[in-house]
């Protein structure tokens, strides 16, 4: 009986790259080349990745190309330094693997496993002092399936996308009538959430990292906001505003904070959630992710995946449609009595983005 799904990992070493520049690898850059690349009848989704960075490669961020046409860094924006890896190999992780979405899924929020006809290669940008060549790689995990197989496993689509707002309790329903009634095929693969030709409302996982580039002051909280320059580059954004016209489904949230932080939380529309706001300090920090210190000694090998929000929280970061709300908000953070100065907090996010 043929296997419903080929899972495959592909191990790509990264070679040697000059700091600010992108590492483009091909298909042939892998460890076995004939895994990187589909055949004809088939189609593929990427479920998990790994970045292996033993010696602290400077890694400045990961994201992906797909079918050779289109980039993913407006949606992922890995970081891959020994301190944030927001990937790390999985059997050195100590609690949750991130995943990009639920494959096989017929639920469209949930199925934003990212989706190729061809090929999907990483896409790594060198950080300050460069990358010395085969001292990094990223492995990329697929499931691959014969399109034969597709109805079978799939089956057919509703074209409903659920949104559901956990820690109020709020419910929406978006569609997409060109998915309504379909039979998942190798023809609409890549109009699927997840997938590079999809309409709107377009659906994506979301995982990206920021930095503050300013001070963190005492007085107010800090938001992360590329508009405000409080991040280096727009892939950076953590606070959605309605003129972005996105629905952001917040599923996990990290930070490595600094000496004078205080706390973290999300911010919507003026209130910041959990009420109580989350105790974050180097060493007493629930949202810890990344390498294990400072919670566990210096030469630990194990490291933390991005813990999960308590609640799914749902912004809804566009212009009023209908019952839709409007509101604006992401994530913030506060120092103590002392500011915080640039480059001294990594905040890491995970969840679903929904362009309407």
């Amino acid at each position: 009986m043929e296997a419903i799904a080929e899972k495959r990992k592909v191990i790509f070493p990264i070679s040697a790259t000059a700091a600010g520049i992108t590492w483009r690898p091909t298909s042939k850059d892998c460890l076995v080349i004939d895994k990187a690349e589909l055949r004809e009848d088939e189609v593929g989704e990427l479920v998990m990745a790994e970045i292996y960075n033993p010696t602290d490669q400077p890694i400045e961020a990961l994201w992906f190309y797909i079918d050779n046409i289109e980039e993913t860094r407006g949606y992922t924006y890995i970081s891959g330094k020994r301190d944030s890896n927001m990937l790390p190999p999985h059997q050195l992780v100590k609690k949750q693997v991130y995943a990009f979405g639920k494959p096989g899924s017929r639920e469209l929020v949930n199925n934003t496993t990212i989706k190729f006809k061809t090929t999907c290669l990483p896409r790594v940008l060198a950080g300050a002092g460069g990358i010395a060549a085969d001292q990094a790689s990223v492995a990329l995990h697929y499931f691959v399936y014969k399109e034969n197989i597709l109805p079978a496993v799939f089956g057919a689509l509703d074209g409903v996308v659920r949104i559901i707002d956990e820690a109020t309790g709020r419910s929406f329903n978006l569609h997409r009538p060109d998915l309504a009634g379909r039979a998942v095929s190798k023809d609409i693969w890549d109009t699927m959430p997840g997938g590079r030709t999809q309409a709107k409302p377009k659906i994506f996982p979301l995982i990206r990292y920021a930095t503050n580039t300013k001070e963190v002051p005492t007085e107010r909280d800090y938001e992360f906001d590329f508009d405000d320059e409080e991040v280096a580059f727009p892939e950076q954004n953590l606070w959605f505003n309605t003129k972005l016209d996105n629905i952001i489904i917040v599923e996990g949230l990290g930070i490595r904070p600094h000496d004078n932080s205080l706390y973290t939380a999300l911010k919507i529309e003026g209130d910041n959630h959990p009420l109580w706001e989350i105790y974050t300090k180097p060493t007493h920090n629930e949202l810890h992710f990344g390498h294990g210190h400072p919670l566990l000694p210096i030469d630990s090998p194990d490291y933390y995946g991005i813990p999960l929000f308590p609640g799914k929280r749902v912004i809804f970061a566009q212009t009023i449609r209908g019952d839709l709300p409007s509101e604006a908000g992401g994530v913030v953070h506060r120092a103590t009595t002392a500011v915080i100065p640039p480059n001294n907090v990594t905040v890491a996010l995970t969840g679903v983005k929904i362009e309407v």
